[in-house]
């Protein structure tokens, strides 16, 4: 966590132990120096925000069931104060963590968003907690769609579905949801890390495109990074409007990781994220190619949607949609 003139690490993992210690690094003395125990314990992936004073740090896991404790860190001090425990299921991870409205807000993460929701029809990610420091309390937060990306921007708190055919929701420091349209067919599936460049949302996981939301326009994009490295889990920042990504675990199991970066600036205008659908009149009929009766056809057929991982398969009269 950047404090603006330091850098607090907390918790993390030693082959398969989690840590519950951290440091503090000085980048104009280039000079690590330990801080005081007290924060929350066994925290492989802890979530942290900073709100100006003090570094608040959510309990993670890193491959059991979460730490549901939640303390504040004020580096002047170099002193921890314990919090009131974050609600919800300490089964199910926490995936994001934002500072907005002087307030923490978190979105649980349990389930994709477009899998089956369990047992009471709310899947996990479909509710946000707010912890309100002034008070030390957590209220949850009911909304209008699932997400599986938080954002806080300059003046509103994005709630992001960023697949094609989803919505997604603005809240406003008011207090009211708002539907956003999620991005267009043809749109490349983001999985990365969402960053706030001032300007854009950027997801960017290390494939050939990054995608991009802008609020002010309400547009999605996507913006070709040049490097296709094939990388998940990388690390992600945004500052002075520039994207900044660095190492990450090849997908590919021939692919030689390389501790390298990558610097990205979002264009001023932004290339469409799926190219305009054709006209219908120019489309081939589909009873055409098949004939007027499918399972008269002598041979099977597939028509591949590679970018949204759907081969629809068309065999002796059956018709079969295949995702992935």
């Amino acid at each position: 966590m950047w404090t603006g003139t330091e850098l607090l690490v907390w918790g993390g993992v030693n082959g398969s132990t989690e840590l519950s210690d951290g440091a503090a690094y000085d980048p104009t003395l280039d000079k690590w120096q330990p801080i005081a125990a007290g924060g929350p314990t066994n925290t492989g992936s802890p979530l942290a925000v900073w709100d100006g004073t003090e570094m608040i740090v959510i309990g993670g896991s890193f491959s059991g069931p979460r730490d549901p404790s939640a303390a504040a860190y004020n580096p002047v001090t170099d002193t921890w104060r314990t919090l009131a425990h974050p609600p919800g299921n300490p089964q199910l991870p926490i995936a994001r963590a934002v500072w907005f409205d002087n307030a923490v807000y978190v979105l649980g993460l349990g389930q994709i968003p477009d899998a089956p929701p369990p047992v009471g029809g709310r899947t996990d990610n479909s509710y946000i907690h707010r912890y309100d420091p002034a008070n030390d309390t957590w209220t949850e937060l009911p909304t209008p769609v699932a997400g599986s990306s938080l954002v806080a921007t300059n003046d509103s708190l994005l709630l992001l579905n960023p697949r094609p055919f989803a919505q997604s929701a603005s809240l406003s420091s008011d207090g009211q949801w708002e539907l956003l349209d999620g991005p267009p067919p043809g749109t490349p599936l983001a999985t990365g890390t969402a960053v706030w460049t001032g300007e854009d949302v950027v997801f960017s996981d290390g494939s050939d495109f990054a995608v991009v939301y802008r609020p002010s326009t309400r547009q999605w994009g996507k913006v070709a990074d040049g490097t296709n490295w094939n990388r998940a889990t990388a690390n992600v920042v945004a500052a002075d409007g520039l994207v900044a990504r660095w190492s990450g675990y090849p997908l590919n199991p021939t692919t030689t990781s390389d501790p390298a970066g990558l610097l990205m600036r979002m264009p001023d205008d932004l290339p469409e994220a799926a190219p305009p659908a054709p006209a219908v009149a120019n489309a081939p009929a589909l009873a055409d190619i098949l004939g007027t009766d499918p399972a008269d056809h002598d041979s099977d057929l597939q028509l591949a949607v590679p970018d949204l991982s759907w081969t629809l398969s068309l065999s002796n009269g059956q018709t079969e949609l295949i995702d992935g």
